[in-house]
């Protein structure tokens, strides 16, 4: 990612990255035709500036990009201002790529390297007017009437923000450093249950409810709990971080390139990102965690370490990721 200072132009904030981040006074809405850019390193922010959308880096590779909201509170420091939100199909982009509302009133990723919009939020000619980044790290678009046309809760990443809305058929979806190169996946069924899922055709942990039932939510709260909700909004599943209830500024819940779901709450006393809860104890029972043919280890301090079942000695100390991504062991 880039580092930066940010400061007001126009009715929003930009963002120019020069090493910090300023104090913000006020962050008014997008308007139509507002853009960001890999060669300006600009961002828009949240008014309360605890949240961020501009282009990182996707990878290790050079020129490699894509547009993302991330924690952007100054009580973070920079390496901990985690990402909550990727556009859709994570697929990167090159660097004279652009993040557009354009005056129809539809977000847009476009690489004039490819010369296509790589993606868009399919709301062009709909009354949108302008779009906002609420505090709560919410993008949201907008008509006149302030009614929400498109909002990025409705289409999440792999993470879930406190208040953010989990319906059926949505899914959770890992942002791995290779695009589209984890198997897992996070599902709630048309019936409410909540299902992790290996290529979507293996289930290897699912919620508990009392009886299966339609029009059922899920919901992260600010308290520091994962519940499914009836159709009257009452819990129906809970299931509570280690500091629910604690008094915490900052918590998400995601699904980990390792096929894990994990709440982390952000700790102040020693600047870092607590895991307070997670779907899978031993990581070795996530499905085909070390590749298909792999043998899983579980350590002391409770990861997973992959070893390949070969005679060889070489092949025995292969690391994790050979084993499940090129299938040596499969």
């Amino acid at each position: 990612m880039f580092e930066q200072d940010c400061f007001i132009t126009s009715l929003f904030l930009l963002c120019i990255f020069n090493g910090f981040l300023s104090h913000p006074l006020v962050a008014g809405v997008i308007p139509l035709g507002s853009k960001l850019s890999v060669i300006d390193n600009d961002c828009w922010v949240s008014s309360n500036v605890d949240f961020a959308i501009e282009f990182f880096n996707t990878s290790d590779e050079p020129n490699q990009y894509s547009v993302g909201i991330r924690f952007n509170s100054k009580s973070l420091p920079y390496s901990q201002q985690k990402l909550v939100w990727v556009t859709g199909n994570h697929q990167p982009v090159g660097n004279k790529s652009y993040f557009q509302l354009t005056l129809e009133g539809e977000l847009v990723l476009f690489d004039p390297l490819q010369g296509v919009a790589t993606w868009n939020s399919g709301t062009g000619n709909i009354f949108v007017v302008s779009a906002a980044l609420h505090n709560n790290g919410n993008l949201v678009l907008k008509d006149r009437k302030q009614n929400i046309i498109w909002q990025s809760f409705d289409h999440p990443s792999d993470t879930l923000l406190p208040g953010q809305t989990f319906y059926a058929y949505a899914e959770l979806l890992p942002t791995p450093k290779i695009p589209m190169s984890s198997p897992y996946r996070l599902y709630m069924k048309s019936s409410g249950h909540l299902q992790l899922q290996w290529f979507g055709n293996i289930t290897y942990w699912r919620s508990e409810i009392p009886s299966a039932s339609s029009n059922l939510t899920a919901s992260l709260t600010t308290s520091g709990a994962l519940q499914i909700l009836d159709q009257s909004s009452k819990p129906i599943w809970s299931v509570f971080g280690e500091d629910h209830n604690d008094s915490v500024n900052y918590r998400f819940l995601k699904l980990d390139v390792d096929g894990n779901l994990r709440f982390y709450s952000w700790i102040e006393a020693s600047q870092s990102w607590r895991t307070v809860w997670q779907t899978v104890e031993n990581q070795c029972k996530v499905f085909a965690i070390c590749g298909r043919g792999g043998i899983c280890v579980l350590t002391a301090s409770g990861s997973a370490d992959c070893l390949c079942p070969f005679e060889k000695t070489l092949m025995i100390q292969l690391s994790r990721v050979v084993c499940s991504n090129v299938n040596i062991c499969a």
